[in-house]
């Protein structure tokens, strides 16, 4: 029996409980599940007494989540102490039902909870394409499938409709007001939080590219104005401004207020008050202030990205409390731990925040992307974090590769093992653990997301994400992408051109994989967009291998891919997923290396 999140507790015993018609509960358990069941696809009948199978009780010294299932001669019967618990205990039922043989369910007990409180994930949103609200939808219906309880949208300044900010709206995609407040009612439908993530001291180059905002930025040596100037009551009012068109739209009683990556704080404009104050005290005093008004005008609690904070942890203790600390790191080599320590030396409730990788890439980069993830769940399980927040700064086309991510997100944020200190969870069990996890998360992506038969679409999905490893011997490593996509999207030669035999390597590794994609069967609803998708990124990593080789050397002249049909392709990919202001990046790359205008 294999279930995803892996049960903390779950003993399967000899002996098969037959469902016969299905499952019938009383008329009062019916009313009381039916809606949560429908929502997970499961039926659930209405019975008389005496035909009742499936049973639902209270518990009120269970926690929150918690939930216990137990199949025996009796039928089945389900405890927990919330709606949230038994929501989580349909989604394992779900599970179970769908591996019955011959009618049959095995006698089984489960006993379940999350390792960490709030598992969630956050969306991007772009101010040139923004995702159809049907492509959120059926992402939050997995999220929920999966055991997550909150979904984040990262508002990349305009992308709202902001009533003071009309002007800078015109011709551009965004959120509507009632679309927003009807997916926070969908999200909470399903036992998740919708909660607004927008940024109000760093990445704001959008807004201060605006003639009526530019002075309110600060002036950089190395780059366009990228952040507020904290030191004029002025960045404050326009900031205030954007949280009180966004903030009255959800329902969720915190907000992440961003913080991170302030560059430019202590140059130019803000030198000589920095000089005084330090940057720390500059950085620190516009947290507190920006947080105080979050929690005074709206009532809600503030959370904030940690890596400005985390360079000054001697100071960590002077930030309030209410606000909650996220530590965002997508490497391996992040340190967790370290950070996890001084949150709790300074009182700080603390998110441990990994991502999904792809952004930077075409396909992923799965096995840095599954690394980041357990380990990041195993230090917040074992220091405490109040939260896990898997984070995808991608607008890509191919959410059926994301989806992947998210099932290791939903796996090792709910349940990351059974080591009893930090320090064991490298040893030999744990190890196992990871193993048969990986495992399972590859069968459940094929069973519940792809419903793929014959060739196994998630192993495939997995190898599509480590092309990057053809790269070699260039790098040992790239931080925040792909070689190929730095050389191939945007013409970036830091890292400089990969060379022709690296460029073969990684598109007879691709092509390989194309082939076997048409091994691939899919049942799901969406099966041909989630084959468009795969194929168009594997032949899209192929054009650029091409198109790089050809940059290379100009005999090369050998092309694999159409690139008409590559475009056409991803046109139709972006019409199905995006309300998009111009053509999307891909189709923009794919045009500039064929030279087509």
């Amino acid at each position: 029996m294999i279930i995803i999140p892996r049960p903390q507790k779950m003993i399967v015993f000899d002996g098969i409980y037959n469902l016969g018609k299905g499952l019938v509960a009383s008329e009062k358990n019916s009313e009381k599940v039916g809606k949560d069941a429908l929502l997970l696809g499961i039926d659930i009948k209405v019975g008389n007494y005496g035909e009742e199978n499936v049973f639902f009780y209270n518990d009120a010294t269970l926690k929150e989540e918690e939930y216990e299932i137990s199949v025996d001669v009796g039928g089945i019967k389900i405890i927990s102490a919330s709606a949230q618990g038994t929501f989580r205990a349909l989604s394992t039922l779900k599970q179970i039902l769908e591996q019955k043989e011959d009618n049959s369910i095995p006698f089984l007990k489960i006993n379940d909870y999350p390792d960490i409180p709030v598992r969630g994930i956050m969306l991007m949103a772009h101010s040139s394409c923004i995702y159809k609200m049907e492509t959120v939808e059926y992402i939050v219906d997995r999220l929920a499938e999966l055991k997550y309880n909150m979904l984040q949208l990262y508002f990349d300044t305009f992308v709202f409709e902001y009533d003071s900010f009309r002007k800078q709206l015109e011709g551009k995609m965004y959120y509507t007001k009632e679309e927003i407040r009807h997916l926070d009612a969908y999200c909470k439908e399903r036992h998740i939080e919708l909660m607004a993530n927008v940024e109000t001291f760093g990445h704001m180059s959008e807004l201060l590219a605006c003639d009526e905002f530019a002075h309110l930025g600060i002036t950089r040596d190395d780059g366009p104005k990228f952040s507020v100037n904290p030191i004029l009551e002025e960045s404050f009012e326009v900031v205030a401004k954007i949280l009180d068109d966004l903030l009255p739209n959800f329902s969720s009683g915190t907000v992440n207020i961003g913080m991170d990556e302030t560059y430019g704080l202590g140059e130019h404009e803000t030198e000589e008050y920095c000089k005084t104050f330090g940057i720390d005290g500059a950085y620190l005093d516009f947290l507190e202030k920006v947080s105080c008004y979050v929690k005074e005008k709206h009532g809600k609690r503030s959370m904030f990205w940690g890596d400005m904070a985390a360079k000054y942890p001697e100071r960590m203790s002077e930030i309030s409390k209410d606000n909650i600390y996220v530590d965002w790191g997508y490497e391996p080599g992040h340190k967790f731990d370290r950070n996890a320590v001084a949150c709790r030396e300074a009182g700080l409730d603390f998110y441990v925040s990994p991502g999904t990788h792809q952004w930077g890439t075409i396909t992923g980069r799965t096995d840095v992307m599954v690394q980041n993830i357990y380990f990041s769940a195993e230090s917040g399980r074992h220091y405490g974090a109040s939260g896990f927040l898997l984070t995808d700064w991608s607008i890509n086309c191919t959410p059926s590769i994301t989806l992947l991510s998210i099932t290791y997100g939903g796996a090792f944020s709910w349940n990351s093992g059974n080591s009893y200190s930090f320090s064991e969870s490298h040893n030999e069990m744990d190890c196992l653990f990871r193993t048969s996890v990986s495992d399972d998360v590859l069968w459940y992506y094929d069973k519940f997301i792809a419903k793929s038969t014959g060739k196994s679409c998630a192993e495939i999905v997995y190898r599509m994400g480590n092309y990057w490893f053809m790269e070699q011997p260039k790098t040992n490593a790239t931080w925040n992408g792909t070689i190929l996509v730095k050389n191939f999207m945007s013409g970036d030669d830091e890292y400089s051109i990969l060379n022709n035999s690296q460029l073969k390597r990684i598109k007879n590794y691709m092509m390989e994989i194309r082939k076997e994609l048409d091994e691939c069967h899919f049942k799901a609803e969406n099966g041909e967009l989630i084959m468009k998708e795969l194929t168009s990124a594997c032949e899209l990593v192929i054009f650029a291998a091409d198109s790089l080789m050809k940059k290379n050397s100009a005999e090369y002249d050998e092309n694999e891919i159409d690139a008409e049909k590559l475009i056409e392709n991803y046109r139709s990919l972006s019409d199905a997923h995006f309300c998009v202001q111009n053509e999307i990046g891909t189709v923009r790359a794919i045009k500039k290396w064929k030279g087509i205008s």
